[in-house]
């Protein structure tokens, strides 16, 4: 008898200067969503809303992943108080 893997969102953002790709998903693989928001205030609250969003319509946990290049992730990677 094989052990369920507990189901989760996984949030991916391709991280640039002026804008970021993300892709929301699955841990099963399915994609659910995919979009671009602008790097500033408004991008990120958009960002965060979409991901609540998922998370309320799913009812479980959220994994985040992004790349770290020259900093320009930094309103993302701490806790957001948007």
């Amino acid at each position: 008898m094989s052990e369920q893997i507990p189901l989760e969102i996984r949030v991916s953002v391709d991280v640039g200067s002026h804008s970021h790709n993300v892709a929301i998903g699955l841990s099963s693989g399915e994609v659910l969503e995919e979009f671009q928001i602008a790097h500033g205030p408004e991008g990120f609250k958009y960002f965060f809303r979409r991901i609540e969003r998922q998370q309320k319509r799913r009812g479980c946990p959220v994994a985040v992943a992004m790349e770290g290049y020259n900093g320009f992730a930094r309103p993302l990677d701490g806790t957001w108080e948007g």
